[in-house]
């Protein structure tokens, strides 16, 4: 059975003036230069995630939103597919719900974790925007203390289309600058920032680091010579992305050997 395990993920800034590239993120063999840590990505008010299926983005979001809610913090997870069908308070657990409504009257400030854009349109192709409008009626009054994240495969987010609907839906707070305490406040009114001011970043691919990390937390990898053999087989580029290292991982198991790509490809039809 694989275990879970916190491996400190980063996250990189996405150029969209190029189209997204499947094997982007495989030219780096470590921990990006620019990567930073979710606690820095969480003082933001609009990212959006970029990675493409088996990445971690779900796992990523969900777990940060739970990490939240220990540390006495108000976060939510919802699926954009659910959330373009029902309203917030019908698709969060009573817990949830309870604090939802508490976080409305609180003042304080709330983190949204809206997963899986591309499964949203799977249906219809309106429902993201469905999603958003959903999410915007339930907390308009409050998006100036809302932080939130959309996760998306890389190839599937329509760069300036889909900001702008994110832009308009769910405006992003202008802070005013003044002489006094009051003009320093954010608005919360419709006149948001513009579109591009929304950050998008792409969730970085496993470092070596990393890989060792998550091999470390299972049982029965003898994890020296399984990284060794991960090196000599050239397989590093193929598990970076944690879908792929547990593929791996559990081709060791079996066979007692990294193998190379084909051959776990072959034996996994």
């Amino acid at each position: 059975m694989t275990k879970a395990v916190n491996l400190h993920r980063t996250f990189s800034t996405f150029s969209e003036t190029d189209e997204y590239d499947h094997d982007f993120a495989r030219d780096w063999s470590g921990f990006p230069a620019d990567g930073k840590p979710w606690e820095e990505m969480l003082k933001n008010e609009r990212v959006v995630i970029l990675a493409e299926a088996g990445a971690g983005k779900t796992y990523e979001m969900r777990t940060t939103a739970r990490r939240l809610k220990k540390e006495g913090r108000a976060a939510f997870f919802m699926e954009l597919a659910d959330l373009a069908e029902s309203s917030p308070g019908e698709i969060l657990s009573p817990e949830d719900e309870a604090l939802f409504a508490s976080w409305l009257e609180s003042g304080e400030e709330g983190w949204f974790f809206l997963d899986s854009v591309d499964e949203s349109r799977l249906g219809d192709l309106r429902n993201f925007k469905k999603a958003l409008r959903r999410l915007g009626r339930s907390i308009h009054p409050h998006l100036a203390r809302a932080h939130i994240f959309i996760s998306c495969r890389g190839s599937d987010w329509q760069a300036n289309f889909d900001r702008e609907q994110v832009a308009s839906v769910l405006p992003m707070p202008v802070h005013q600058t003044g002489g006094d305490e009051a003009s320093n406040q954010k608005t919360s009114g419709d006149e948001g920032k513009p579109a591009d001011a929304i950050l998008v970043v792409k969730l970085d691919e496993l470092s070596r680091v990393q890989m060792r990390q998550f091999a470390e937390a299972q049982e029965g990898i003898g994890v020296p010579v399984f990284m060794a053999s991960l090196k000599q087989a050239d397989a590093a580029k193929f598990a970076e992305r944690p879908v792929d290292l547990i593929e791996i991982i559990g081709y060791w198991r079996k066979h007692g050997q990294v193998g190379s790509h084909a051959e776990r490809k072959g034996r996994n039809v």
